[in-house]
């Protein structure tokens, strides 16, 4: 029955852009097959449909700039609420008491932001010990350092925040990434720890504090303040680039957790968990997880018999024939040369494209202009 706006806001914004780089990554791989619409084609629908959560469900560009820290800042503050309230009713005792309380939050929150960011955030604790336990102290020192700009800005620049929208959007950059930094690290202790997980949350938790640091070094840069701004400008931005709170994740890293994503089991179903994955070849998807699974089955085989290719014990040849070469040569059993053949036989098959008679297209033309269009509705390749 909750309805968090904020943390909807962060989901909806960060979730729709992911997407979008998502599906931009999938068609620079799926290549011509991505292009040419069709039956078999996989992402053409998904590419053409990603503008409209980004900009018809409540525009991107607005929930980063306005919604995300603009609706926070106040109503989330745990005093700059009660002073307006105050003096709305013109309650001076009550206003007295909640800015001093501010103001005393303000002077603990600027010690510890500088102690965590002199420790790396070492001296903050962390509710579990292991691997993950310098995520946690990272997080606190984040939140220390954006509590404390936080409270800077507003200070300095009062209602007139709102309308400085591009650092309202660096706040909102480091408020998401800071809440699905510590959602990551939740579904890591929710789901039991599980040790062959841990380069998931590697690579998210160094991919999220990569976009705090920049959302960080952004702020210094541009949160023009008399004297305070100059200080934020010069030594802090030196400080936090040699000492960074992330930076982004190493290709070995990455190339580890694409070795992972493309190794069928329990690891990889717990990633697509509840999301309907087909099992037939006549779905795109079904066809390319077919592929998958038959290309690994036959790997072992494949890489003898490429290093039979190396050596030249082996002829040069097309991939189509290599089974059967090698098996006459002694180089791979029968089943082994089975699996290679079925491997290659779907990889051809999952590489083609939609293709229509030029009939089709011209039957198609005339049918629509009678019916006053005049764009054909279907492609010849």
């Amino acid at each position: 029955g909750e309805k968090p706006a904020v943390v909807a806001a962060i989901a909806k914004y960060q979730f729709t852009e992911l997407s979008r780089q998502i599906v931009n990554d999938g068609m620079d791989i799926a290549g011509g097959s991505g292009i040419c619409r069709g039956p078999r084609n996989l992402l053409a629908n998904i590419y053409t449909a990603t503008p409209i959560p980004i900009t018809v469900e409540g525009a991107n560009i607005l929930t980063r700039s306005l919604m995300i820290f603009g609706q926070g800042a106040i109503r989330c503050h745990p005093y700059v609420y009660d002073e307006i309230t105050a003096l709305s009713r013109d309650d001076l005792a009550a206003f007295d008491r909640a800015l001093w309380k501010h103001l005393g939050a303000i002077a603990r929150n600027t010690i510890r932001a500088a102690l965590l960011h002199l420790t790396r955030g070492r001296l903050a604790r962390s509710p579990v010990s292991g691997s993950t336990a310098k995520y946690y102290r990272k997080l606190a020192w984040a939140s220390a350092s954006f509590a404390l700009l936080s409270d800077i800005a507003m200070l300095s620049f009062g209602g007139s925040l709102k309308r400085k929208e591009k650092l309202s959007g660096r706040f909102a950059d480091i408020l998401s990434w800071m809440y699905l930094g510590a959602a990551t690290l939740r579904r890591y202790e929710a789901e039991g720890r599980p040790s062959e997980d841990l380069i998931y949350v590697d690579w998210a938790m160094r991919h999220a504090f990569a976009q705090i640091q920049a959302g960080f070094i952004g702020l210094f840069a541009n949160m023009q303040i008399p004297i305070l701004g100059s200080i934020l400008r010069a030594p802090i931005t030196w400080a936090w680039q040699l000492s960074p709170i992330g930076t982004p994740p190493s290709d070995r890293l990455g190339s580890l957790v694409a070795r992972s994503l493309q190794t069928p089991g329990a690891q990889r179903d717990r990633l697509t968990a509840h999301i309907h994955i087909p099992t037939d070849a006549i779905e795109a998807l079904g066809r390319l997880e077919q592929t998958l699974n038959a290309a690994i089955a036959a790997e072992p085989a494949m890489k003898t018999i490429k290093a039979a290719l190396r050596r030249g014990d082996l002829p040069s040849s097309k991939p189509e024939s290599w089974a059967t070469l090698a098996l006459e040569l002694g180089a791979i059993d029968r089943e082994e040369a089975e699996l290679v053949g079925e491997a290659i036989a779907l990889r051809n098959e999952a590489a083609q494209v939609d293709s229509f008679p030029v009939e089709n297209w011209f039957s198609s033309s005339r049918r629509t202009e009678s019916e006053g269009a005049i764009v054909p509705t279907s492609h010849h390749h």
